[in-house]
């Protein structure tokens, strides 16, 4: 199985509705809001044609409520769904209103080790020339490379990187040992020029959505975000730096919702069949950044939890 990219996140948070102001003001994205079946107003935050590509939910905290990929067709999706169940995962088949709640053609989910949800999807709802950004650099690499990426903290990275590369069909394109509580870093791709959609980052007895990441066309964008993000008071997780794994020049902000959100300029594209995964080692000399990326040291994520429920 090869999924073809990351199309969709969703979170539960209490404060959902400051993405109403931060999403045009500070990252120059659309937000729009719908009602679902269940009666839930959602609000959704669109950065390129699709329907959207983050949901935020009402919710009495900070979590994550699941990840969306892509197959391509119909009929990868069944494949899919077929490898999984033989694999012996519980895939369930969204009922028709929960396809309407996603704005999908076709929708099936199951969970992880770690009970984080994931949904299989094919058709995403498009609106053609529709997106209208908050300013005028609101220009975002998408397409067949998805909304960007994902990173989600997990309490057991060797059992994480067997399911989502094993199970999942992910591709490893860097590994990381930054040392200290996170130890190991691993980052993979789907089937795209991406040069991940996920990353892992394993810390023990911890679960959740560490960050999520965009990608701008612009350079200009990152620079009118990051005094955008300081104006409005989010506090910089990372300041302006150029990773050394994607290349991204980039920089994180701790959003009110409780992940980190990256906008990001300039990533490497990966060839599948020419790419061979990296090692970076920091017991061996390995600085982490090109420059940059001073990181304010802000606490665990409120969208990461202890396994079981009860938080840091």
């Amino acid at each position: 199985m090869r999924i073809h990219s990351l199309g969709y996140v969703g979170v539960e948070s209490p404060a959902a509705d400051e993405w109403l102001t931060i999403g045009p003001d500070v990252y120059g994205l659309e937000v729009t809001e719908k009602v679902d079946s269940s009666g839930e107003r959602v609000l959704r935050v669109c950065w390129d044609d699709r329907a959207y590509r983050l949901a935020l939910h009402s919710g009495a905290e900070h979590k994550l409520a699941y990840l969306g990929w892509e197959l391509q067709s119909a009929k990868l999706l069944d494949a899919a769904v077929a490898e999984l169940r033989a694999a012996g995962l519980e895939v369930t088949e969204a009922k028709p209103e929960e396809r309407a709640d996603r704005s999908v053609r076709y929708l099936y989910y199951f969970t992880d080790p770690f009970g984080n949800r994931h949904e299989l999807f094919s058709g995403q709802l498009t609106f053609e020339g529709r997106f209208r950004g908050g300013n005028y650099q609101s220009d975002f690499v998408t397409g067949n490379q998805g909304l960007g990426h994902a990173v989600l903290i997990v309490p057991d990275i060797e059992q994480g990187v067997e399911f989502f590369t094993g199970t999942m069909g992910l591709k490893t394109s860097d590994i990381t040992n930054v040392g200290g509580p996170f130890g190991e870093m691993w980052f993979l791709r789907a089937a795209n020029p991406r040069h991940h959609s996920l990353g892992l980052m394993g810390m023990n007895g911890m679960n959740g959505l560490h960050h999520v990441m965009i990608e701008t066309k612009n350079l200009d964008a990152v620079g009118i975000a990051y005094g955008a993000a300081q104006k409005a008071g989010l506090p910089i997780s990372s300041s302006l730096g150029r990773h050394i794994g994607d290349q991204m020049l980039s920089f994180y902000a701790r959003t009110p919702t409780g992940f980190d959100f990256e906008i990001g300029w300039d990533s490497v594209q990966v060839d599948d069949d020419t790419w061979s995964a990296q090692y970076f080692d920091s017991a061996e000399g390995w600085v982490g950044e090109v420059w940059g990326h001073e990181y304010a040291h802000l606490g665990i994520n409120p969208t990461v939890h202890r396994v079981g429920g009860e938080e840091q």
